[in-house]
């Protein structure tokens, strides 16, 4: 014969099973969500993205033009174009979000170089983009620490091309000297630069083969599971105020223990649900990404502790409301920014960093982020995160229990 406690369980999960459009819902909207996004981010051949650097170059003299080509060389070619352009056009286009920088050569930037003066460059990046821009102007870094070298090592060699540069009259001795003067410098330093003093060996490690590639759609897979729960959550809470509502409860405080036994087949419930809707999305998720099936048990009973705790959360907030009509108001209104900033809309490593960072402080979040160091990144901290889920799960098991019976005391009077 079933307990009280179990009967209750037993009723709750019959009246889900009977609603099959609120749990079709809870399933389907995660589902289509992260599967959307993972084929929108990880279908088709989609290329190496290519940035444009425009550069506005006021000062048109050799130098200037060295350090424009240099930017188009190599490696850094397949990663940027560049664009000459004057200031007019550069602003129209960076206005526009067409460019990823803009580089602006000041005028006498040659003859300040030459003569070890101070120079200037002027770059504005795209705030739209992020790594291009960046690696725009790291390179823009390294180019002028080598500028600053050269003037070093130089400074005579550059002093004699200034003073050619302002009266353009070189002689063939003139030019003979200079060219013997930069080889005897260069053969100063050559036993420093062949053989290297460092010598820079690679060594391939060995990688696991089996962990699946971290795209955006796994990123995302927690946090919709997760989805799946909040929205499981805003139903089953609303669920005791219906009961209380039929006078359901009333009946049940009238016994000693009616109503505790009431509130453990809920929490009995719940974790039923639970598991059944994590264990689901899990296997489908798990098959649709190739998630090695060592790590399915830490996403599952992770996602499972994680979900229970803001069911414990939220429920509190949904007894302390004084109606039916506010509880279901506030509880819709906070789950709406739990999902946007807790990482299941949106998972963690997309946001910004202040954003992501405000995120941790949610409690999905905290324990979606501890989820998915452990599968993906290697930084296990989950029994920290245990020892907190075991603490909030028992506080709001105890304040829950009380704002039970404090509702119940209400709707009496």
């Amino acid at each position: 014969m079933l307990s009280l406690s179990q009967l209750v369980a037993k009723i709750r999960l019959q009246s889900v099973l009977h609603e099959k459009w609120g749990l079709f819902s809870w399933i389907t909207i995660p589902i289509i969500i992260v599967f959307l996004m993972s084929f929108i981010t990880g279908g088709g051949d989609q290329g190496e993205s290519r940035g444009t650097l425009l550069v506005t170059d006021l000062d048109d003299s050799f130098v200037s033009n060295l350090l424009v080509n240099s930017l188009s060389q190599g490696e850094l070619s397949s990663w940027i174009g560049i664009k000459k352009v004057d200031t007019e056009e550069a602003e129209k286009i960076m206005q526009a979000g067409d460019a990823s920088a803009w580089l602006t050569i000041e005028p006498d930037f040659a003859e300040d170089f030459l003569n070890q003066q101070p120079t200037q460059l002027s770059l504005v990046k795209n705030p739209a983009q992020s790594v291009i821009p960046d690696l725009i102007e790291s390179a823009l870094l390294l180019f002028t620490d080598a500028g600053g070298y050269v003037q070093q090592l130089f400074s005579e060699e550059l002093a004699t091309i200034a003073a050619v540069n302002n009266s353009n009259d070189l002689s063939d001795i003139e030019f003979t000297a200079l060219s013997l003067s930069i080889r005897d410098r260069i053969d100063v330093f050559a036993d420093s630069l062949d053989p290297l003093l460092i010598e820079l060996k690679e060594r391939q490690t060995e990688q696991d083969n089996s962990a699946p590639s971290v795209g955006f759609g796994l990123l995302m897979f927690p946090g919709a599971i997760m989805m799946a729960l909040l929205f499981s959550i805003s139903s089953l809470a609303m669920l005791i105020w219906t009961d209380l509502q039929s006078g359901v409860l009333t009946r049940l405080s009238a016994s000693s223990r009616g109503l505790g036994a009431y509130f453990l087949g809920q929490q009995w419930a719940v974790l039923v649900i639970f598991s059944g809707l994590v264990l689901l999305l899990s296997v489908l998720g798990g098959l649709y990404f190739d998630l090695p099936l060592r790590q399915w048990p830490l996403l599952i009973i992770g996602l499972i502790i994680s979900g229970f705790v803001m069911w414990q959360m939220l429920l509190s907030l949904v007894l302390l409301m004084p109606t039916q009509r506010s509880a279901n108001i506030v509880v819709n209104a906070a789950i709406f920014p739990i999902l946007m900033l807790g990482g299941s809309f949106f998972p963690m490593e997309a946001l910004p960093d202040w954003l992501a960072q405000i995120g941790l402080y949610f409690p999905n979040g905290y324990f979606l982020q501890a989820i998915k160091d452990a599968l993906f990144n290697q930084h296990n901290y989950l029994l920290t995160a245990s020892l907190i889920a075991a603490v909030i799960i028992g506080v709001f098991w105890l304040i829950n229990r009380a704002l039970l019976s404090r509702l119940v005391g209400q709707n009496k009077a």
